[in-house]
């Protein structure tokens, strides 16, 4: 199986691991990650968003008075993706998993 494969990619049944000279030894999932904030807690926020190493990784909505960010990351599971988000909103914040469908997925999706 080729590194970088996703886990909507291959069947759930017993999909935990890649095997290979893979660097990650897991499948990883994309997770939207949205953390709404107050224009109070802003400046805190990015400052910690920085020092975490996520600050160019998310998109904000500050400049437009939506006090939000959002990026798209890998994770193991929610909870790991939840570790992007500094401590000040985490509780807020909304981690959703997320996937590309395919045109084929998309057209049986909307004959379920």
């Amino acid at each position: 199986m080729p590194c970088g494969v996703l886990a909507q990619d291959i069947p759930a049944a017993g999909a935990e691991k890649i095997d290979g000279p893979c660097l990650r030894d897991r499948l990883m999932q994309r997770f939207l990650i949205e953390t709404p904030h107050s224009e109070l807690n802003c400046k805190l926020l990015l400052s910690q968003v920085e020092t975490m190493g996520y600050l160019h990784s998310f998109d904000w909505g500050c400049e437009a008075g939506v006090h939000s960010g959002w990026a798209i990351i890998e994770a193991e599971s929610e909870a790991e993706a939840r570790l992007a988000v500094p401590s000040v909103v985490r509780h807020e914040a909304r981690v959703i998993p997320i996937i590309k469908y395919s045109s084929e997925q998309a057209r049986k999706k909307h004959q379920e």
